[in-house]
């Protein structure tokens, strides 16, 4: 057997053409990263395929037809439209280990297809539409699969085992035998049936787990045997089996709902109302409760609560009736909404909320009507509008699109075609608005108006431009469009907004105090606006500028550094004052690396350059370059001065810099992607292009409009690559995925300058230079630069100079409320606007170190109090001790690593862990050693999924919400499964990593019975490095028990203290050893005996003192009533 390297186009070894031809039987074709193809289909016998590094970057994407045997390990195969990806023809047998097969995007033609063959597949996956059927077995073949996804399975005649998969569906016909080990994890698509068996087929499974938004779920036995043994169900879910013919079900039972189809009389259906209630307790049967019952026109009224669209998609989640809640805040219904064809769709008085990369409401036909209405996107911003309309009339009235003022990718209202809103006392959030659409606003507001294409906006009473924080122009017009405002609000300090041959109308100018617009200009405008502060700034392009002029702004300095740096959208940056730009990036706070890495660059611009004049030949330096870094890195600014320095040296023809994101170069229509990036490149044909977050390009599905864009940037980069340079940013691990997208992207973007994040004395020292810049005076900068460094070293979400900028406005905010108070009451002099004092450095920092040691101090005491818990207290006491030290160490500038601070609580049920757990967060916040004073309490179901993939995204959730406080795991023990398939082990892998990257950010607490837990530490060998410290919690003692029932009680009511004390912990003493539930129980007994008390009270009636007042022999009495022995 011979070993042959293949490399994509050759580079390494043979071509695939090659290696295939020259290969012989048994030989292995061990495959570098790259896209193969080969024709339609590659023919396979007796051949190994290996892939080497990252499987999802092999990809094969031609057929592959195994006419033989075959072992294919760690690669991918991509299907072409209308054909299979792996054909496995008649007695031939494929072996697969960690194998992706991407199906037919036309969705015609299976993933897998075998005739007759035989597959064995270990850790991988089928990648299909949730539509069509993802891999056909024919009669006589044989399947085994252990640990891998298998999407929706047909089965003819077929046998097959599984061992701990995943599938969608499973049709099991024609006298097929199925064997399934472990756990079988099932999602089906919505209005799928999640297993189908027919033909005499026998079907056996240990255990299955039900997941997905299907409902109901449904499986059908027809004279077959269905044997279920474990199921496990999410809360809510209703499963039933349609029995038919000779079908026998063998099933746990009280689990399905077992229904004879030949039994069954055909039913009338349900009248159709016009008017219905969908109860809160129905949440998730919309489809099978409320969908059947509601007439056309309908009014659907829903209680305070969360509901759920279940089995519906985007594209059939269809309607013509109205939704009312009680209120945006009480009532939130989650799915994406769309009227039924013309019929009309109404909201009113709650809140549609989706999740990442999901519309709130699209309308394509129909209309739609809003009012008092949220729509609101949780996750990762991407791009798609929360409202989108196309050739409809969409109205809005007393309503808001959730939307956030430092990323414009989020919380977008998109008008396409002919769509006119009508809008009333309504947020828009981020508006964009397309071809000959209308926006009719009265009284509105919006972070930035962007129109393309001709759409007008005509505006009544005050439409506001809310201020943003990513470097967004509130106002741009592009060619065609129009604009009529009666009156514009902004805040105060600057705003600025783009014209390009556009026409606007503005009659008034509302400001807040030092508030301006300025407005840039190029082409033929027609405007009619205020004057000052109002002004007009035209580009080198712009003729007789209109209304008042002013000098164009400088290049951004280390000041501007600080400011959010998400694009502007449609823009082209007009020219500067910049002398020396090389200059201006040197004086830039940080960024060390990048500076030399632009040094460098510049230096082989230059020297080319030289040469070309001197008439000798140049290497042709390809100039394209990647900007890799975190948001507020200043890579933005940094790409504006590099244009510069490129114009200046000689290697751009023009001082020309377009910034654009997904949404200038994106269209949703076939064809329009390559239109609208084809536009672009032309207005930065000659100098820079600049994509920010060029990462949002990518998506793992549905990605065919981005892609059309992708490639028609790559096709200009290679014909036109001496008229313009273009710049991709993102953050580093996402680009990874962009540049993937095309095989010939990264070779054609040679240049990686990776910005740095800011160190804390570099925060300081933009936040210092901000606030000079500002005319604001410190009092004690040295005071701001220890808060500022400090709180940004603890800070969970990082955002560089975004962080700062947002750090100094809630500083400015403090001082803006002093000073304010100190001039109501009288103190003119000591109200000085334009400084900023240690009061309120130390009102942002939650107080000077002596009133944090007074927290710290009262916390302890709290602690102190608890009843019980000796070891305990000495221990957290010893721990905050060790916390102080090498927090004081720290602040002389000695080196202590960090330090770490994850825990264990043993102990039972009931000893106080949860309680100590609060009180530690607390004294870390007050340290200064965790950003947040909270507890984020979860367990094993709020960390373990349900199929691959699941769990490390619910336990990277849990720690999310968890980071800068303290993630508390109860019954920790829990997540090691005695099963090697188990998921809960990789909750454990999951947690080891962020133990150890972000042990400087949160805490984490793993609670739960000693043994057990001592066993759980021993489970992964990375867990006691990491977890360094453990305390044991005893059990209350019954004394102690008594001290707790009195202490509650005696909050609120009268009691005999002794005789109380004296019931309870003789009860608590005479409880079998497994009934002691520690202060449950004394919570429990206390809580019993107010219910009985006030029982009394509703009974007798009485007045005065003799209300509050528990009687002891009631008491007693009452433990007797609870098995306890008070005697």
């Amino acid at each position: 057997m011979s070993r042959i390297r293949v490399g994509s186009g050759g580079m390494f070894g043979y071509s695939f053409a090659q290696a295939v031809a020259a290969s012989k039987r048994g030989d292995e074709l061990v495959l570098a990263e790259g896209v193969y193809t080969l024709g339609e289909s590659i023919e396979l016998r007796d051949l190994r395929l290996t892939g080497t590094g990252d499987p999802s970057r092999t990809v094969i994407d031609s057929r592959v037809d195994v006419t033989g045997r075959a072992v294919l390990t760690n690669l991918t195969i991509r299907a072409a439209a209308f054909n299979n990806a792996l054909k496995v023809m008649p007695g031939c047998r494929v072996e697969m280990r960690g194998v992706m097969l991407i199906g037919d995007p036309a969705e015609k033609y299976p993933a897998l297809y075998v005739d007759a063959g035989e597959v064995i597949l270990a850790g991988c996956r089928m990648v299909q539409g949730p539509t069509w059927v993802s891999s056909v077995f024919t009669a006589d073949s044989r399947l085994v699969a252990q640990s891998s996804e298998l999407g929706w399975l047909e089965l003819t005649g077929t046998r097959a085992e599984f061992h701990g998969c995943a599938v969608a569906t499973v049709q099991v016909l024609k006298r097929s035998a199925v064997r399934s080990t472990g756990w079988l994890i099932c999602t089906p698509a919505p209005g799928k049936r999640l297993l189908a068996v027919g033909g005499e087929s026998v079907v056996q499974i240990d255990g299955l787990a039900l997941r997905g938004a299907a409902d109901p779920l449904e499986i059908s036995c027809e004279e077959s045997l269905l044997g279920i043994g474990a199921v496990d169900l999410d809360e809510g879910q209703r499963p039933y089996i349609l029995r038919k013919g000779a079908g026998r079900v063998q099933v746990p039972d009280g689990v399905f709902e077992v229904v004879d189809e030949d039994e069954q009389k055909e039913a009338a259906p349900p009248a159709l109302l016009m008017e219905l209630h969908w109860s809160v307790s129905d949440a998730h049967r919309f489809t099978d409760v409320i969908l059947p019952r509601a007439a056309s026109g309908a009014t659907i009224t829903m209680d305070a609560g969360e509901y759920f669209l279940d089995g519906l998609k985007e594209e059939t989640a269809c309607f013509d009736c109205t939704l009312v809640g009680v209120s945006p805040e009480r009532t939130v219904i989650h799915g994406t909404l769309t009227p039924n064809g013309s019929g009309e769709l109404r909201l009113r008085d709650l809140t549609v909320r989706t999740a990442t990369g999901r519309n709130c409401v699209v309308a394509k036909s129909g209309s739609v009507a809003l009012s008092n209405v949220v729509l609101e996107q949780l996750g990762e911003p991407m791009s798609y509008p929360a409202l989108s309309a196309t050739d409809v009339v969409v109205t809005m009235e007393d309503s808001r699109v959730a939307a956030a003022p430092g990323s414009t990718i989020e919380g977008i209202v998109e008008l396409c075609g002919t769509a006119r809103l009508e809008a009333s006392r309504s947020d828009l959030g981020w508006f964009y608005a397309n071809d000959q659409s209308v926006l009719v606003a009265d009284d509105c507001s919006a972070y930035g108006l962007f129109l393309s294409g001709s759409p007008t906006i005509r505006s009544t009473g005050v439409f506001a431009i809310r201020g943003n924080t990513c470097q967004t122009r509130g106002l741009v017009l592009n060619p065609g469009t129009r604009a009529s405002f009666e009156k514009i609000q902004i805040g105060g300090g600057a705003h600025e907004g783009y014209a390009e041959d556009a026409v606007l109308e503005v009659r008034e100018l509302r400001h807040g105090e030092g508030g301006s617009f300025s407005l840039c200009v190029a082409g033929e405008n027609t405007l009619s606006v205020p004057g000052e502060p109002w002004y007009v700034i035209e580009t080198a392009r712009a003729g007789a500028s209109t209304g008042e002029q002013r000098e164009p702004e400088a290049a951004p300095g280390p000041d501007d550094r600080a400011a959010d740096e998400a694009p502007r959208a449609d823009e082209e940056a007009p020219e500067s004052g910049v002398d020396d730009p090389m200059a201006e990036i040197m004086l830039l706070t940080g960024l060390e690396g990048v500076k030399e890495q632009i040094a460098s660059f510049l230096n082989v611009v230059k020297f080319n350059e030289l040469r070309r004049r001197q008439g000798l030949k140049t290497s042709g330096t390809t100039m394209h370059s990647l900007f890799l870094g975190n948001p507020g890195t200043g890579k933005t600014t940094v790409a504006r001065l590099l244009g510069k320095a490129l114009y200046q040296a000689g290697a751009v023809a023009k001082d020309v810099f377009v910034e654009v994101g997904r949404r200038d170069l994106v269209s949703e229509n076939i064809g329009g992607s390559a239109i609208r990036t084809g536009k672009v490149l032309e207005r930065a044909r000659g100098g820079v292009l600049f994509i920010d977050e060029a990462y949002s390009l990518y998506q793992k599905e549905h990605n065919q409009f981005a892609q059309e864009a992708v490639d028609t940037i790559l096709s200009f980069m290679e014909n036109e690559r001496d008229e313009i340079v273009v710049i991709f940013a993102g953050y580093d691990e996402p680009m990874q995925d962009f540049l993937r997208m095309n095989p010939g992207l990264a070779s054609r973007v040679p240049n990686t300058f990776t910005f740095e994040d800011y160190t804390p004395d570099e925060i300081a020292t933009i936040g210092v230079e901000a606030l000079h810049g500002d005319d604001y005076r410190i009092a004690d900068e040295d005071l701001y630069r220890r808060i500022a460094s400090q709180q940004y070293e603890r800070s969970i979400s990082g955002g560089n100079g975004r962080w700062v900028r947002n750090f100094n406005e809630a500083l400015i905010m403090k001082t803006a409320e002093r000073v304010l108070r100190e001039a109501e009451q009288g103190r003119v002099d000591g109200a000085d606007p334009g400084l900023i004092t240690t009061d309120d450095l130390y009102e942002l920092a939650g107080g000077d170190e002596d009133q944090r040691q007074d927290a710290v101090n009262t916390l302890l005491s709290q602690l102190d109090d608890l009843v019980g818990l000796a070891p305990v207290k000495a221990w957290v006491h010893e721990l905050i001790d060790e916390a102080r030290a090498n927090k004081l160490l720290a602040e002389q500038g000695l080196a202590v690593e960090h330090p770490t601070y994850h825990m264990v609580f043993a102990g039972r049920p009931g000893t106080g862990k949860t309680t100590v757990a609060s009180i530690i967060a607390q004294l870390f916040h007050n340290l200064g050693l965790l950003e947040r004073p909270t507890v984020h309490e979860v367990d094993r179901s709020d960390l373990v999924g349900a199929y691959f993939g699941h769990t490390e995204e619910k336990t990277t959730r849990a720690v999310d919400n968890a980071m800068g406080g303290v993630l508390f795991i109860d019954e920790a023990y829990q997540l090691y499964g005695a099963s090697e398939n188990d998921f809960g082990r990789m909750a454990i892998e999951t947690l080891i990593t962020r133990l150890e990257n972000d042990r400087d950010k949160f805490v984490v607490i793993f609670a739960g019975y000693t043994k057990e837990m001592e066993r759980f530490l021993d489970a992964n060998e990375g867990l006691r490095s990491r977890v360094p410290r453990m305390i044991e919690f005893p059990d209350y003692s019954p004394d102690e028990i008594g001290d707790m029932v009195v202490a509650r009680l005696s909050r609120s009511w009268t009691i005999d203290r002794a005789a109380v004390h004296d019931i309870a912990a003789r009860s608590y003493a005479g409880l079998p050893a497994q009934d002691r539930s520690n202060g449950r129980w004394a919570r429990t007994f206390a809580d019993a005996v107010v219910t009985r008390h006030k029982r009394w009270i509703v009974k007798n009636q009485p007045t005065g003192e003799a209300v509050l007042a528990i009687d002891t022999e009631m008491v007693r009495s009452l433990a007797q009533e609870m098995g306890a022995d008070p005697r």
